[in-house]
């Protein structure tokens, strides 16, 4: 079964500039994308059927977002850029810089391949 849900990238980032614009004060940085485009698509379609090695990837994902958000808010500049650079390298690594709906797609296509013995 294919849940044919679909966020438009353009509608998470302007949800995300509007966001910034609203808590300006508060926020200095917010870029959860994935995550945010993950949630979305549980909520609509229900849990997808990755494997488990898909699955290690989504909440990696995840995670990482988290520790780029996180790491970004930190206090000393010199290990803020240096850590925001780490996981930021390793989101891209298992992103492939690629759009959450053309991720999760590659997602799926990979979880419904067979292993080869």
């Amino acid at each position: 079964m294919v849940c044919h849900f679909t966020i438009p990238f353009f509608t998470l980032k302007s949800e995300i500039n509007y966001i910034k614009w609203k808590y300006s004060i508060f926020l200095e940085f917010i870029q959860m994308v994935y995550t945010d485009y993950f949630s979305r698509y549980i909520k609509e379609c229900g849990v997808p059927p990755l494997s488990k090695e898909q699955w290690q990837r989504l909440l990696n994902i995840v995670y990482m977002e988290a520790l780029v958000t996180a790491t970004s808010e930190c206090g000393e500049r010199r290990i803020k850029n240096y850590q925001t650079y780490r996981h930021t390298k390793s989101l891209n690594e298992l992103t492939g810089r690629k759009k959450p709906y053309y991720l999760i797609g590659e997602m799926l296509k990979l979880s419904d391949q067979k292993p080869v013995r």
